[in-house]
């Protein structure tokens, strides 16, 4: 049997390169819902570039009861049609008014990118 006069073993670990995953970058805004004098707020994280809607969902997700909302699609895309199971209606000349920073919005939930520290509220207006 004819044995090597020296063996080398490596104890070094092989070295390899991995690039961490980018994972997107997130930010915060305030959301409210305001019903009359009452305004339930909730503070959510979402990626940067979402849309008002993606706040709604993200808020609905954290507490479904204070923030469960419907749309209906529409030609000009998602249009609010309840929150808190509170229905907007022509009859009564009620809709969800979308508001960012105090001020009314004339873009939709699904139009409007937000950003970090903003306060987005819904509330239930008459026209």
């Amino acid at each position: 049997m004819f044995l090597p006069d020296s063996f080398h073993i490596s104890t070094q670990e092989p070295i390899i390169s991995v690039t961490p995953a980018v994972s997107p970058s997130q930010i915060q805004v305030n959301y409210s819902v305001v019903i009359d004098n009452r305004k339930d707020r909730i503070v959510v994280s979402v990626t940067d570039g979402s849309v008002f809607l993606n706040v709604m969902e993200q808020a609905q997700k954290e507490n479904p009861t204070l923030f469960r909302f419907k749309t209906k699609e529409t030609a000009w895309g998602p249009y609010i049609i309840s929150v808190q199971g509170i229905k907007a209606s022509t009859n009564d000349r009620t809709y969800w008014e979308l508001r960012s920073n105090g001020e009314h919005l004339n873009q939709g939930a699904g139009s409007y990118v937000v950003h970090a520290g903003d306060d987005l509220e819904v509330r239930w207006s008459t026209y």
